[in-house]
This record gives C-alpha cells, structure tokens and sequence, in this order.
C-alpha cells in the first residue's frame, strides 16, 4: 500500500484499536471508494507501523512489481516478474544475468543446485555458460514466447510437471534476489509487513 500510496500523492491512513486487527486505509485516492486492507497483528502497536516509507518512484515501482509477483500463485508471473525486478530501471535482461551470477551466495543451495543437475530448458541439456544466461535465454524467453525456434530454445508446455516445478524453483532463486536488491541496493527494508519483505538468512535454512 505504500507504493500505491506513493504513486497517487497519497498515504495510508492506521485505525489501530485494542483488537487482533488494524486496518489501513488509503486515502485521497478516489476509486469510487477508498482501499482498505486490514491486517491481523498482536499487540496494540503493531510492526506494521514502521514499515520503511516509500520515497521515490523507483521505490515504488520495484515494491509494487514484488507484491504483485509475490501475492500471485501463478509460477509463471511470478518468475517473469522478479525477473523485471532484476532488470529494473535498465532495458537490458544482462543486468539480471550478472546480479544473479554475482549473488548466488543470497539464494537457496538446495534451488540452485536443482536447476544445475537438470536444466531442462537448454537444448543439450547442460548449462553452457552461467546460471544467469541460463534463467535469462532458457526459462525466461521460454515463458515470455512460449512457442520457441527448435534451434534457440525449448518450448514452454503449460501442462508439464517438470517444467512447472523447474520454473517455481526460478522463481524461489529470483524472488531471495529481488528481495536483497530492493533491500540493500534502494533501502526499503520492511519490519513486518506479514513476510513480504522478511529477511533471508541462507546460513539459517
């Protein structure tokens, strides 16, 4: 709601009571009503009160591409979008590619391992150059295309087990990484916020 606040010169509007929730309000935005969205917390003053505030658009955008990518069930949205994460402000997918070869360190063992043992997305089925390039020409452009050149790629099946779990697991490596770039590279670091900005510690999984 922060960044939706930001967008439209707006704010969130706290009603705190002695209850188990506290709804939050935005305000001076006029969709026919204004959006409320309660939230359950446990004590008087909630965490959710010292969320880090949005300052800037590009705050905004980058918070609003995570909460949509992480409130959805759908693997497929979800990968394409922390992957825009990644890319973002730049219109060059190589961003992504080296913030993901240069952090590796910040995601999950267990995912990336996975991907490497079967990148079902390559054509010789091996990972010819980094895991990077690979989400980026194989995943990537597979869910973005969907039907692809024999010669460039393989060709996204919606139906496909494998290939659903394959493109989830992306999914887990990019959102560890859009969570750490929105954190320390533009300093919006969530308290609370039910998990949608928790810290992760690959040292504590």
């Amino acid at each position: 709601m922060n960044a939706l606040a930001f967008h439209n010169d707006s704010f969130v509007d706290f009603n705190a009571s002695w209850s188990t929730n506290v709804n939050a309000k935005l305000n001076e935005v006029n969709y026919l009503t204004d959006k409320v969205r309660s939230y359950d917390c446990f004590n008087v003053i909630p965490d959710i009160f010292f969320i880090s505030s949005i300052t800037n658009e590009e705050q905004s955008q980058l918070i609003s591409l995570y909460r949509q990518a992480k409130c959805s069930v759908n693997p497929y949205f979800r990968t394409l979008f922390f992957w825009h994460i990644l890319v973002y402000p730049s219109k060059n997918d190589n961003i992504a590619v080296d913030f993901i070869n240069n952090n590796l360190q910040r995601t999950e063992k267990l995912y990336t391992d996975f991907i490497e043992q079967n990148p079902i997305f390559s054509l010789n089925g091996k990972i010819n150059t980094s895991l990077g390039e690979y989400i980026k020409n194989g995943a990537r452009h597979s869910i973005a295309h969907i039907v692809r050149d024999e010669k460039l790629g393989v060709s996204l099946e919606q139906e496909n087990w494998e290939q659903i779990r394959h493109i989830a697991t992306i999914g887990g490596i990019l959102e560890n990484l859009s969570r750490y770039k929105i954190e320390e590279e533009y300093n919006v670091k969530g308290v609370s916020d039910m998990d949608v900005l928790a810290k992760f510690n690959p040292e504590n999984s």
